[in-house]
This record gives structure tokens, sequence and C-alpha cells, in this order.
């Protein structure tokens, strides 16, 4: 039997939803023609949405609108998915 991790995590952690945010959190660096800050960025923000999705709060839309991350907003935080780019700067 394949591990669940290889086989179900990349769709629980990225969904298209997902997939659509993470977009924002490095593409802006590329357009820029800063490289290593996209890559960075990427890395960073692709390391957060596997630690959540492994605490069980991947990052899904909010029915009611607007986003919501589990572990951001429950701990207070800003719920900004790409708290890792300014971090960075």
């Amino acid at each position: 039997m394949p591990c669940l991790f290889t086989v179900k995590m990349p769709e629980y952690a990225f969904n298209k939803y997902g997939q659509e945010q993470l977009e924002g959190c490095f593409l802006g660096d590329f357009g820029n023609d800063d490289w290593y800050g996209g890559i960075s960025h990427y890395l960073d923000a692709c390391d957060e949405y596997l630690a959540k999705a492994d605490a069980g709060h991947p990052v899904r839309a909010n029915p009611g609108g607007g986003l919501t991350d589990g572990i951001s907003v429950l701990s207070g935080g800003t719920g900004d998915l790409c708290d890792t780019e300014t971090e960075a700067e």
C-alpha cells in the first residue's frame, strides 16, 4: 500500500484554491526579475502550506466569503497566506 503522504498530501495541501493563493506569494518577484526572491518565497510558502496541511488545517476558501488558513486565524495571526514574504524582506 502506498504511503498516504505521497498519494494524498499534495491534493490535500494544494487544492485549486490553494494553488491560486500560492501564486500570489512569488509570481510578483519573478515579474520584477527577482528570481532569488521568487524561489525563496515559493519554497517558504510551500513549507507553510505543507505544515498547515500536516496539522489538519489546509488552506481553503472560506465558504462564507474571504479565506481562511485555520492556524493563522485561530492563533491570532493576520490570516495572510504569504506571511513568509513579509518576513523575508
